[in-house]
C-alpha cells in the first residue's frame, strides 16, 4: 500500500479507533517514517482531523533529540496522514509491563532526565503536551522481544517524547469534559479534572506520576474505574515512595512528591527546577531529612473515599437529572468528621466531568456571623469564571448592581456601581434575592452549588438559601448541595435549619440524605485502604468500638498510633506491623486522640497553633504572624511540624488575594480541640493579640485584610478596656450588614453591644441600642413582639435618665402608634404609651406637633376602634380630630392615615355612605402623598368602595392603580393585594381569561411575597382560583396541576387552606358532597373582597340545593348575618341563590321564585354577569320542575341564557350542565 505516491506501507505498528500507525518507507528519501493515518467521519466535522493539524502545526515549531521529528501532514487526503520520524524500540509501558519493578534507579533516572529535556524545549516554545503518559515515551533500540536483563549491564537508550495530538499553545484552551475523554485519566492532574486553566505544570504532575511508578514499582492511585482515579488526584494523599522502595532516598521521594502536590502552586514551577534538583540529588548535593514519627504519617494512604457507594450513586443520579433540566436541594446531614465533605467533593468531580459547572460557598464559624459568607463565596467565583470582565454577561445592569452591594470588589469586574433604591428594607433585600437567583439560573448551562456547614449559616443565609431554593430550582437546572452538622443540642440556627428544609421537602424541592456511621465491614474496607494492607478482624472491631465508624476518627486513632509507634510500616517487607491489640492502647474519645497527638509539639508550637485556632478554620501566614510574639522563622518552623502532623495543610488563595499564604485545619474538631485546651484568661489574651494586629495590617493595607466583624468578635472576647472597640466596629459590622439587608446578622450585633454596655449604668447608649433592635424588629423582620419589648425597654431606660430626651421619647411613642394602626393585638397594650405621648406634646410643642398630633390621635383611634363596641364614639372622635389635624397642618400623609381609621369605623358601623365619602377625600390627597405605600392602600380603599357599590368597573380602575404604582414602587404586598381582588372582579364579571392571566402573575409573586412576612398562603390563594378558574374552564388536567402545586404548599392535604381551596373548587362544579367535606374542615381566606367567613355563605347555597333543612336552619341564620354585615353584592345573590335552590327542592315555588328574582335584583346593573349565570341556570332548574303553563318556554329562555353566558366567560363545566338542563326540557 502506497499513500500519496510516496510512503510504502511495511508493517502495522499500532491500530486504535481513531486510525492506524505504520512503519512505511519513504520512498522519495530512502528512510523509515511513522505513518499515522485517521479514519474521518462521513457524518460532519471531525475532532480527529483537528487534533491531526494541531499535532503537525505544534511539531513544526519543535525540533530536540528527545522529541520524535516532524516531517509532513497530509491533512486533505484521504484518509489524512502525518509522516513521524520513526523510532524503533518500545514504549515505557512495555518496559514496566515486562521488566521486574522497580526499575534501577540509574535507568529511571535516565529516562525522566530525557523526557524532562523534552519538556523543557516544549514548555520554551510555549507548548503544553497534556498527554504525558508512558505510552507516550519511546525507548530507542529496546525491542519488545528482546527485553533487558536486570543483573546485566545495559546501554542506555534514548528516550522519545510522541503523540502531541491534545498539546496546545499555552494558554489557548481550558480543559473541559469534552477534551477530558481524550486524556488518559491515570496522569490526569487535577487542574484539568476541574476544568481550569493548564500551563506546563500539569505536564509536570504527569511526570511525577510517571517517576513515581518507575522508582516505587507501582502507580500512587489504585482503581479501575477513571472516575475514581480522578477523583483520588483531587483528594487522596499518595503515600511516599520511599515505602514501596525503601533504597530511595528522603530526598528523592520528596522530590515526587512535590511534583505530586495537589495546586500547580506547590510543585516545581518550571520543568529547568526540576532538572536541577535531580542533579543536586545524583551528584549527592541533596540533604536527607531524618525519619520522624510525623514522617512515618507519610506512610497512611489518605483522602479516599470508602463506603459511601449508594449515597454517591444517588448524587449522581441527581446530576444527571440537573443536566437534563430539573433541579433539586440535597441537604446532607452528618455528625462533625463523617465525611460530608469528602462526598460533596466526589459529587463536585462528577458534575465537572458532566460539563457542569461547580461553585461552592462555606460557612466557617458560628460565632463569628458574616452575612451571606457562603454566597459572596458563590458570586465571586461565579462572576470571576462565568462573566467576562466589563459586561454584566447575561444579568441586566441594575440587578448586576444589587450584587456589587453584596459582594464589594466586583464593581469593575461587572462595570456597574452599587443600587441606590428606596424601597422598604423588606423589599431591597428581596430584590438582593432576585439578583442572586437570576444571576446563577438565567445562564443556559446546568449549574451546581455546594453549600458546606450550613449549621453556622445566619437567619439571613437561610432566607437566601430558602428564596434560591423555591424560585432557582422548580424550572431551572440547578442543583443546591447543602452539608450541615447533626447536632444533640440544637441551637437556633440548627432549628432554623430544619424548618427550612421541612419546608423545601414539603413542597417537593428538597430531600434529606443522612449519613451515618460506617459499619464494621465498611470501617474494615476504610482500615485496608487507609494502610494499603489486609487487616485482622479484631483490630477492626477494636478500632470500631473506639470510633464507632467515624472516618475523621478513625484516621486519627491511627496517626496517633503510628506517632506512637505502637504500629508502623515494615519497609522490608512492604506492610504494616504492630497491628497485636495485646500492646495497643486505643484512645478512648476523640479528645484524648487530639491530646495524645498535640504531645508531640512543645509548649510554644502548642501555642501558636491555639492563635491560629482562633484566627479561624483558615488563617493567613501574615496575621499569624502580625499576631505572634514568635519570629518568621519560629512560625514557619510550626507550620512545616503541623503539616507533617497533618494538622493543618496549605489552602488556595481567593481570587481577591492570590498572593496570601493561606493555611487550613485538616478538620473543624482539631481547631476546636486546640481551643478547649485554652484556659479563659489565656483565650482572651490571644483575642487581643489578634484584634490588635488585625488593626495593625489593615491600616497597612488599602484593601482591609479583617472585616468590622472579626475585630468586633475578637475584641469582644479579649475583655478588659477593649470594650469600646468591640462597640465600635459592631456598629460598623451593624451597618454593613444592613447595607446588604442581612437585618437578622445586624440584630446580633446589636445585642452584642447591649450586652457590652449592661455592664456599667450607662442609660443613654443602652436606650439607643434597643431603639435601634426595636426599628429592626418593627421595619424590617417584623417582629413584633420583640419589637415592642425592646421599644419599652427604651422607655423604661429614659423615663429612669436624670434628664430625659422628650424627642426621643415621642419618637418612641409614635413607633407604638405605629404598631397599634398595623397590629390591633397590641392596641390595648399601648394605649397608655399613647396618652403618655401626647401629654409630652403638650409640655414640649415643636414645628411639626400637629402632623405628631395626628399620628397619634389617629393611632389611639385605631387602638380604641379595634377593641370597642362600634357604637362607641371615642374612636370616631378621636379620628376626625386627627384628620381635622392633619388637614390644619398640610399633612397629607398623617390626614389620609387618619381618613383610614375614619373609614374603618364607619365601616364596622355599618354606614357605607360615610366610609365611601371617605374613600373620595383620600383620593383627593394622592397627589400630595410622599409615601407610596400610603397611595396603594388608599386606592385599594377605593377599589373596596367600588365593589360595595356595584360599580365593578370602578373597582377595576382602583385595583389597576393600585396595581401600577405598587409594582413601581416594588411594593410586593400591594401587588398581590391588588391583583387578587382583580381575579375576584374578572370572575364575578365573567372575564375568566382575564382572571386567569392575573391569578398566573399572583403565583409569580408567591415566593416573593413569601419573604414579606405573608407566606405560603399567598401563592395558596391564587393557586386556588387557578384551580377553580381552570375547572370552570373545563381544563381539568391544568386544574389538577395547580392543587398539586396547592398541595406542595402544606404539610398535609389535612391543613385547613388547603381543604378550603378543594371545597370552593368543588362548590364552583356543583359536586355538592365533595365541597360540603372539604368546606367544613378548611378555612377560608379573610380578606376584603373575601370576607372571614365567606365558607358559610357557599355552605348555605349546597345546603339549599341539597334541600337539607336542618343544615340550612343551623347556618342560615350566621350566614345570613356574615352576608348582610359585609353587605357585598355578590356575597347577596349566593345566599339568596342559596335559599332559592331549598324552596326549589321542599316545592315551595312562590318562595323559590321570589328568592332568584331577589338573587338577580342585587347583580342587576352591577356587572356580575357569571353569578347572573348561575342564577338563571338555578332559575330554569326551578321553572323545569315547577311545570306550571308556560314555565317550559321561559325555562327554555333562562337556561339557553346560562349556557350562552357560560360559553362566552369560557366556563364550559357549567355550560355543559345549563344544556343539560335544556336537553330535559325536550323530553
Amino acid at each position: 500500500m502506497i499513500f500519496a505516491n510516496r510512503y510504502q506501507v511495511a508493517e502495522v505498528l499500532g491500530r486504535g479507533g481513531a486510525g492506524v500507525v505504520y512503519r512505511a518507507v519513504d520512498l522519495k528519501l530512502q528512510r523509515q517514517v511513522a505513518l499515522k493515518t485517521l479514519e474521518t467521519s462521513p457524518s460532519g466535522p471531525d475532532q480527529g482531523l483537528e487534533r491531526l493539524r494541531r499535532e503537525a502545526a505544534l511539531l513544526s515549531r519543535l525540533a530536540h533529540p528527545n522529541i520524535v521529528g516532524f516531517y509532513e501532514v497530509g491533512a486533505d487526503a484521504d484518509p489524512p496522514y502525518l509522516v513521524l520520524e520513526y523510532v524503533a524500540g518500545c514504549t515505557l509501558r512495555t518496559l514496566l509491563e515486562t521488566y521486574p519493578s522497580p526499575l534501577p534507579l540509574e535507568l529511571a533516572h535516565h529516562i525522566i532526565g530525557g523526557v524532562l529535556a523534552a519538556l523543557i524545549a516544549a514548555h520554551q516554545a510555549g507548548i503544553i503536551h497534556r498527554d504525558l503518559k508512558p505510552e507516550n515515551i519511546m525507548l530507542a533500540g529496546l525491542e519488545p522481544d528482546g527485553m533487558v536483563e536486570p543483573e546485566l549491564e545495559f546501554q542506555l537508550p534514548p528516550v522519545k517524547v510522541m503523540d502531541f495530538g491534545l498539546a496546545y499553545l499555552s494558554g489557548d484552551v481550558r480543559i473541559t469534559s469534552e477534551n477530558l475523554v481524550a486524556g488518559t485519566a491515570l496522569y490526569l492532574a487535577p487542574e484539568a479534572a476541574l476544568g481550569q486553566a493548564v500551563d506546563g505544570r500539569a505536564d509536570l504532575y504527569a511526570l511525577g506520576l510517571i517517576w513515581y511508578e518507575l522508582v516505587a514499582g507501582r502507580f500512587p492511585f489504585r482503581s479501575d474505574e477513571p472516575l475514581v482515579v480522578i477523583s483520588q488526584h483531587l483528594h487522596a494523599t499518595p503515600i511516599s515512595p520511599r515505602w514501596h522502595n525503601p533504597q530511595l532516598s528522603p530526598a528523592l521521594a520528596s522530590l515526587i512528591l512535590k511534583l505530586l502536590a495537589k495546586t500547580p502552586a506547590e510543585r516545581h514551577q518550571t520543568a529547568e527546577a526540576v532538572l536541577a534538583d535531580l542533579q543536586s540529588i545524583q551528584h549527592g548535593r541533596a540533604k536527607d531529612r531524618p525519619l520522624t514519627r510525623a514522617s512515618l504519617l507519610e506512610a497512611m494512604a489518605r483522602g479516599h473515599l470508602v463506603g459511601r457507594e449508594a449515597e454517591i450513586a444517588l448524587l449522581r443520579s441527581a446530576i444527571e437529572t440537573v443536566r437534563h433540566g430539573s433541579g433539586q436541594v440535597i441537604f446532607i446531614e452528618g455528625v462533625s468528621g463523617i465525611g460530608k465533605t469528602r462526598l460533596v467533593e466526589e459529587a463536585g468531580l462528577y458534575a465537572r466531568l458532566k460539563n457542569i459547572r461547580v461553585f461552592s460557598g462555606h460557612c466557617f464559624d458560628a460565632d463569628l456571623t458574616l452575612p451571606y459568607q457562603p454566597f459572596i463565596e458563590l458570586v465571586k467565583a461565579y462572576v470571576q469564571v462565568q462573566i467576562k470582565p466589563g459586561t454584566t454577561g447575561h444579568l441586566p445592569p441594575g440587578l448586576a448592581a444589587e450584587l456589587v452591594k453584596l459582594a464589594p470588589g466586583l464593581e469593575t469586574h461587572l462595570a456597574v456601581a452599587p443600587a441606590s433604591t428606596q424601597v422598604s428594607p423588606a423589599e431591597a433585600r428581596l430584590r438582593l434575592f432576585e439578583a442572586v437567583t437570576a444571576l446563577f439560573t438565567t445562564g443556559p448551562d446546568p449549574l451546581v452549588l455546594i453549600l458546606e456547614n450550613l449549621h453556622w449559616a445566619s437567619p439571613s443565609d437561610l432566607a437566601l438559601l430558602h428564596h434560591l431554593a423555591r424560585t432557582g430550582t422548580r424550572q431551572h437546572r440547578l442543583l443546591l448541595l447543602v452539608t450541615y452538622q447533626a447536632s444533640q443540642s440544637p441551637s437556633n440556627s440548627t432549628q432554623a435549619l430544619a424548618r427550612l428544609l421541612s419546608q423545601l421537602t414539603q413542597a417537593g424541592l428538597a430531600i434529606l440524605l443522612k449519613l451515618h456511621p460506617l459499619p464494621p465491614d465498611g470501617l474494615k474496607a476504610l482500615l485496608e485502604t487507609l494502610l494499603e494492607g489486609e487487616v485482622t478482624p479484631d483490630f477492626s472491631r477494636a478500632i470500631f468500638e473506639a470510633t464507632e465508624g467515624n472516618p475523621f476518627f478513625v484516621q486519627e486513632v491511627l496517626k496517633s498510633l503510628i506517632e506512637a509507634g505502637r504500629i508502623f510500616r515494615d519497609s522490608n517487607r512492604g506492610r504494616w506491623a504492630g497491628l497485636n491489640l495485646e500492646r495497643l492502647e486505643i484512645p478512648a474519645s476523640l479528645k484524648d486522640v487530639m491530646g495524645q497527638r498535640f504531645k508531640k509539639l512543645n509548649q510554644a508550637q502548642r501555642r501558636l497553633l491555639s492563635l491560629a485556632a482562633l484566627l479561624g478554620r483558615r488563617f493567613s501566614f501574615e496575621t499569624l504572624l502580625a499576631a505572634s510574639e514568635a519570629g518568621e522563622a519560629e512560625i514557619n518552623k510550626t507550620l512545616e511540624k503541623a503539616i507533617k502532623m497533618q494538622l493543618i495543610r496549605r489552602a488556595q488563595p481567593s481570587a481577591g488575594n492570590p498572593n496570601l499564604e493561606l493555611y487550613a485545619f485538616e478538620h473543624a474538631l482539631i481547631r476546636q480541640t486546640l481551643i478547649e485546651s485554652l484556659s479563659a484568661r489565656q483565650r482572651a489574651d490571644l483575642h487581643r493579640q489578634i484584634g490588635v494586629a488585625l488593626e495593625r495590617l489593615n491600616e497597612s493595607r488599602p484593601q482591609p485584610l479583617a472585616s468590622p466583624d472579626e475585630l468586633a468578635y475578637h475584641f469582644s472576647l479579649a475583655g478588659g478596656d477593649n470594650r469600646e472597640k468591640a462597640i465600635s466596629y459592631s456598629l460598623i459590622a451593624a451597618d454593613n450588614a444592613l447595607r446588604v439587608h442581612a437585618s437578622e446578622v445586624a440584630v446580633k450585633h446589636y445585642h452584642l453591644i447591649l450586652e457590652l454596655l449592661l455592664t456599667d449604668q450607662e442609660v443613654t447608649r443602652p436606650a439607643w441600642v434597643l431603639e435601634q433592635l426595636g426599628d429592626l424588629y418593627f421595619y424590617h423582620t417584623r417582629q413584633i413582639v420583640d419589637a415592642v419589648a425592646a421599644y419599652e425597654w427604651a422607655i423604661q431606660l429614659w423615663q429612669t435618665a436624670p434628664e430625659p430626651d422628650p424627642t426621643i421619647l415621642l419618637r418612641l411613642y409614635l413607633r407604638m402608634g405605629e404598631i397599634a394602626r398595623h397590629w390591633p393585638g397590641w392596641a390595648e397594650k399601648l394605649d397608655t404609651y399613647l396618652a403618655e405621648a401626647l401629654r409630652l406634646l403638650d409640655q414640649h410643642p415643636s414645628r411639626t406637633e400637629s402632623s405628631k398630633r395626628a399620628r397619634l390621635l389617629a393611632a389611639m383611634a385605631f387602638s380604641l376602634h379595634q377593641r370597642n363596641d362600634p357604637a362607641d364614639e371615642t374612636a370616631l372622635n378621636l379620628a376626625q380630630a386627627a384628620a381635622e389635624l392633619a388637614g390644619q397642618g398640610d399633612a397629607p400623609d398623617e390626614e389620609s392615615v387618619a381618613l383610614d381609621a375614619l373609614q374603618r369605623i364607619y365601616r364596622s358601623q355599618g354606614n357605607l355612605m360615610a366610609a365611601h365619602e371617605i374613600d373620595r377625600r383620600r383620593l383627593g390627597l394622592i397627589p400630595r402623598l410622599r409615601d407610596f405605600t400610603e397611595a396603594v392602600e388608599v386606592n385599594l380603599a377605593a377599589s373596596q368602595m367600588g365593589w360595595e357599590t356595584g360599580d365593578l368597573a370602578g373597582a377595576t380602575k382602583f385595583c389597576l392603580e393600585a396595581l401600577a404604582i405598587a409594582t413601581r414602587t416594588d411594593n410586593i404586598g400591594g401587588q398581590w393585594e391588588a391583583l387578587r381582588r382583580l381575579v375576584l372582579l374578572h370572575l364575578q364579571t365573567g372575564k375568566l381569561a382575564a382572571a386567569v392571566t392575573y391569578a398566573n402573575q399572583g403565583v409569580s409573586l408567591g415566593p416573593r411575597a413569601g419573604l414579606l412576612e405573608f407566606g405560603e398562603p399567598v401563592e395558596a390563594l391564587f393557586r386556588t382560583h387557578l384551580a377553580i378558574l381552570y375547572t370552570l374552564q373545563g381544563q381539568a388536567e391544568a386544574a389538577a396541576r395547580e392543587l398539586a402545586e396547592l398541595s406542595a404548599l402544606y404539610p398535609t392535604l389535612e391543613a385547613p387552606p388547603y381543604r378550603f381551596a378543594l371545597g370552593w373548587l368543588h362548590y364552583e362544579v356543583e359536586a355538592w358532597n365533595e365541597a360540603i367535606l372539604n368546606l367544613e374542615s378548611g378555612q377560608a381566606f379573610s380578606t376584603p373582597f373575601l370576607p372571614g367567613r365567606f365558607d358559610q355563605v357557599l355552605l348555605l347555597d349546597i345546603y339549599g340545593h341539597l334541600g337539607d333543612e336542618i343544615a340550612l336552619a343551623e347556618l342560615g341564620p350566621a350566614a345570613e348575618a356574615e352576608a348582610q354585615r359585609w353587605n357585598l353584592p355578590y356575597l347577596l345573590t349566593i345566599l339568596y341563590r342559596g335559599y332559592g335552590a331549598f324552596y326549589t327542592e321542599q316545592g315551595d315555588w312562590a318562595e323559590a321564585e321570589a328568592a332568584f328574582k331577589r338573587a338577580l335584583a342585587i347583580t342587576r346593573g352591577k356587572g356580575l354577569w357569571y353569578q347572573d349565570a348561575r342564577t338563571w341556570l338555578d332559575y330554569g332548574r326551578l321553572l323545569t320542575r315547577r311545570s306550571q303553563p308556560g314555565d317550559a318556554e321561559l325555562a327554555h329562555d333562562f337556561l339557553t341564557e346560562a349556557q350562552s353566558m357560560f360559553m362566552t366567560f369560557g366556563a364550559h363545566t357549567l355550560a355543559e350542565k345549563a344544556w343539560i338542563e335544556t336537553a330535559r326540557l325536550a323530553m
